[in-house]
């Protein structure tokens, strides 16, 4: 019955929720964060067993900051400002979800920020530890060019140098006829 009882009232308040009262400027913005907390509090001023903690921080603003940007320009790659930093980053080629998440911790970016809410200096600072993770003491097995054939380092090769480096091995691959360059060559791959 108690778990019958809490379905029923969370569901009433997210129809509370979804039918708010018109927004007066008086009330301030945080006037439906305000009210949401108010009615999952209980008399001592504690939160109800019933209801879940709710950060702040998980609520999506409403309104956009100033200098809110909806598409950003980042190493020759259009990101989506309106995508939360670390999905966004995947766009850039290269980079997956993981290796954006460690970039965004050793960047001191919070991942709940929105990509279009980034200042230059934050911009800059991911691309820097984008593009010289090593010193940001990202592990080696992190990295997606391990033991270069040329060189012999361990990189992580982003954007257009991603596609030259695809095309060499390739072009290699063919030259020294292994099975891989033979089928790139007949155009069965």
């Amino acid at each position: 019955m108690k778990h019958i009882l809490a379905i029923l009232m969370l569901w009433i308040g997210n129809v509370i929720l979804a039918f708010p009262e018109p927004h007066s400027p008086e009330k301030g913005t945080d006037y439906f964060f305000d009210r949401l907390m108010k009615n999952r509090m209980n008399s001592e001023g504690k939160s109800s067993l019933l209801w879940p903690e709710i950060r702040k921080k998980e609520i999506p603003s409403l309104v956009l900051p100033e200098r809110f940007i909806h598409i950003l320009r980042v190493m020759n790659t259009n990101i989506d400002g309106n995508a939360k930093v670390p999905y966004a980053l995947t766009a850039i080629k290269g980079v997956g979800r993981r290796f954006s998440h460690a970039v965004c911790r050793k960047a001191d970016i919070s991942i709940h920020k929105r990509a279009g809410e980034l200042t230059a200096e934050e911009t800059d600072k991911l691309i820097n530890v984008m593009t010289n993770p090593k010193q940001y003491k990202i592990p080696d097995w992190f990295l997606n060019r391990r033991r270069d054939i040329k060189d012999g380092t361990t990189t992580q090769v982003l954007s257009t140098i991603l596609d030259s480096k695809l095309r060499e091995d390739l072009e290699r691959l063919k030259k020294i006829r292994a099975h891989r360059g033979l089928r790139h060559y007949w155009g069965q791959v």
